[in-house]
């Protein structure tokens, strides 16, 4: 499929194809968000990811809250400009 569109056999299509990529990348962020709020618990260990500033990815905190869309994490140690509790998407979030 990819030679064929860049061969341009699907030019009239694109905006249709881009649009389907787009909603497909959404619904996945939004299995992945749900599968990690199922899968944790208040008390389990989870590691910062894809956040900006940089700096505070990787840190390791514990869960406090598991709210609708975010989770509520207690971190050992205040980072950066963030105190020792942040809410963070699902999808930020890695299980440790």
């Amino acid at each position: 499929m990819l030679t064929e569109i860049l061969r341009g056999d699907f030019d009239k299509d694109l905006d249709k194809i881009q649009s389907a990529l787009n909603s497909r990348k959404k619904i996945l962020k939004q299995v992945r968000a749900a599968t990690l709020i199922a899968s944790v618990a208040v008390g389990d260990k989870v590691k910062l990811k894809n956040l900006r500033p940089k700096y505070i990815n990787g840190v390791i905190g514990e869960v406090k809250k598991i709210n609708r869309t975010t989770i509520t994490i207690s971190l050992p140690n205040s980072v950066g400009r963030f105190g020792s509790v942040v809410n963070c998407p699902a999808n930020c979030l890695e299980k440790v």
